[in-house]
């Protein structure tokens, strides 16, 4: 994991860096911690990011509008901002924030912050899929589901759909979700657009049927049970 400290205070910088290696959950491998003083040359950076934490005033840009042109080129990467000012909070629903920290920041709080971004990351991953002509990047979370249909792997989504060249066996190993299940042997569903079920069917949030092979019932109650407990 890659992260990145925006930061003009650099005693402070130092500190969160500490922090950061001190209570990131052991799921969660650090590779680098850097530390950038202005928004400008971390925007600058080619350098792929999971995780960047924002300080809200920074001496050249905004914090809140440098995460802003940071999204446009990394949609899935974790924000977390700090700052000393709660007005600053509502501007961090445009790009997807997890966390809002006030300074000076509480251990425990990130703590928690860190705990989230496990959940979250335990749970998305961004995946290529290498269609008929160009690749395509999606979020695991925006897939419906994937099956194949006579050889052809077919990822749908809620209004679109995309021809992949990689097996269904590939797309398994590459989703770290538990949303997903394998309703049967050629087909895997994110119970997240699940509308309703009806014994061995379930319907989707498009209106798209989709039925549970029997030997597989038993397993998806279990985990469509505990997947509603911790998500709805």
């Amino acid at each position: 994991m890659n992260i990145a400290i925006c930061e003009d205070n650099e005693k402070e910088a130092v500190q969160l860096k500490l922090m950061l290696e001190n209570y990131m959950p052991h799921s969660l491998l650090i590779s680098d911690i850097d530390i950038y003083s202005n928004a400008t040359s971390f925007l600058e950076s080619e350098k792929i990011y999971d995780l960047v934490v924002f300080d809200c005033k920074l001496p050249d840009i905004d914090g809140v509008e440098a995460a802003k042109i940071f999204r446009k080129k990394n949609s899935v990467a974790a924000i977390i901002f700090i700052t000393a000012f709660l007005e600053y909070a509502t501007g961090g629903y445009e790009v997807d924030a997890l966390r809002f920290l006030l300074k000076p920041v509480n251990p425990k709080k990130l703590a928690e912050a860190l705990v989230a971004l496990e959940n979250k990351f335990k749970n998305e991953c961004m995946l290529e899929i290498t269609g008929q002509h160009e690749p395509y990047y999606a979020k695991s979370t925006d897939i419906m589901y994937i099956e194949v249909v006579e050889r052809r792997t077919i990822v749908r989504f809620e209004d679109f759909s995309v021809e992949s060249h990689k097996s269904l066996a590939t797309f398994e190993q590459e989703i770290r979700s538990d949303a997903f299940f394998k309703t049967r042997r050629q087909f895997i569903v994110n119970m997240k657009f699940i509308q309703r079920k009806n014994g061995n069917e379930i319907y989707m949030q498009n209106g798209e049927k989709v039925i549970i092979s029997r030997r597989r019932l038993a397993d998806f109650n279990e985990k469509y049970a505990n997947f509603l407990k911790f998500n709805r």
